[in-house]
């Protein structure tokens, strides 16, 4: 055998041996890639208009985060300002800490220092709702909690458990243990 031969044999040899190698190495982690697919879209800063059947505005979202989970494709939401157009009054001006949107889109959750504010009487001062959670029915109109709420305006306060806010007709109903202070 020639030295030129040997030559080559040991370039094959290491050739087969390097393709050897490369098969046998498990594949290279992509868990940047995977969690990036796992978490759907993500916005921050993001403002989102919503409109009724009739393509008149419904509401207008602003979050500083906003996230779809491709599992049920359902979205969470962080510092949340909602400003819901109830009708051709005022609208309805709702903030909180965290949301969630399910899939289906007609219901925004939120949670959190929830804070509902509208002018509901003739006069300067906001009717301010404080509650740590509330469920908003963007086609029904409607705003509901069974969690406790209080109502503040001026020097009026009003504390409940479970709330129902039509926001369309401006309605707000207390459903129990209804308590309230009203100073001069």
């Amino acid at each position: 055998m020639t030295l030129k031969n040997i030559f080559i044999a040991t370039i094959l040899l290491a050739a087969v041996g390097a393709s050897w190698l490369l098969l046998k190495r498990p594949p290279a982690d992509d868990s940047a890639g995977d969690q990036q697919s796992a978490t759907g879209y993500y916005l921050r800063g993001a403002v989102i208009e919503g409109t009724d059947l009739d393509g008149s505005r419904l509401y207008t979202l602003t979050a500083g985060t906003i996230r779809q989970q491709p599992v049920g494709n359902s979205v969470t939401l962080q510092d949340v300002d909602l400003e819901f157009a109830g009708g051709d009054e005022q609208p309805w001006r709702l903030t909180a800490d965290n949301g969630s949107i399910p899939a289906a889109g007609d219901l925004i959750e939120l949670f959190g220092n929830v804070q509902l504010e509208e002018t509901l009487f003739i006069g300067p001062e906001k009717t301010i709702v404080r509650t740590p959670e509330l469920a908003v029915d963007l086609r029904a109109k409607l705003a509901t909690t069974d969690a406790e709420v209080r109502i503040e305006r001026g020097n009026y306060l009003l504390e409940a458990v479970g709330l129902r806010a039509d926001l369309k007709d401006r309605k707000l109903s207390l459903q129990s243990k209804v308590h309230g202070n009203f100073l001069p």
